[in-house]
């Protein structure tokens, strides 16, 4: 091996350390960025949820408030209005049942339940009648015989929903400038 080859030998090498150097400290700086990055995106999304939980909590204010001073739901005067009622009950199966109630009114013989969105979406209108229903039976057995009637009330709604709720049966609260206005008349008990 010739001198100049030894040396073109230690070039080629040496230039390849320093590219793993360089290479080294540029993934290092990368991942200070990804970390710096994933921070940004953490802080975001604490932002991003923190509105939507206030837009859900200014949904039940309006709706809670509107409904508290009137206590008439499709037609149906109630006696009391319970707000964020939280329920949990041992199944005989052994399987634990828990569900919340946004709205509950209440009166001698009926019992309407609301569920409050700032976006109503067509799959809410089916929890209604699909799992809410069949929860509030077993966990409020006190209000067995009594007739459930099943609202929504939203600050916006998603196309098809207003429809569905009808078919279904479901009352609709909207808001409408100051006032609340109930979208449909034809409410059915379940």
């Amino acid at each position: 091996m010739t001198a100049k080859t030894t040396t073109s030998a230690n070039d080629l090498f040496s230039q390849e350390m320093r590219l793993i150097h360089e290479l080294r400290e540029s993934q290092k700086e990368t991942d200070r960025q990804l970390q710096e990055l994933g921070k940004k995106i953490q802080a975001t999304t604490e932002n991003v949820n923190g509105i939507a939980k206030s837009n859900g909590m200014f949904a039940e204010d309006y709706f809670y408030n509107a409904l508290e001073t009137k206590q008439i739901f499709a037609g149906i005067h109630f006696d009391k209005v319970l707000r964020n009622q939280h329920a949990i009950r041992r199944l005989p199966d052994g399987n634990r049942l828990e569900s919340e109630f946004d709205l509950q009114l209440t009166n001698r013989k009926a019992v309407a339940l609301i569920s409050l969105k700032y976006r109503v979406r067509k799959s809410n209108v089916k929890d209604m009648v699909e799992r809410q229903v069949v929860n509030f039976r077993q966990l409020f057995p006190e209000y067995d015989g009594y007739k459930i009637y099943l609202g929504i009330g939203g600050m916006s709604f998603d196309k098809g929903v207003i429809d569905e709720a009808k078919k279904l049966g479901i009352g609709l609260l909207q808001q409408k400038g100051e006032i609340v206005e109930y979208v449909n008349d034809e409410v059915k008990p379940y």
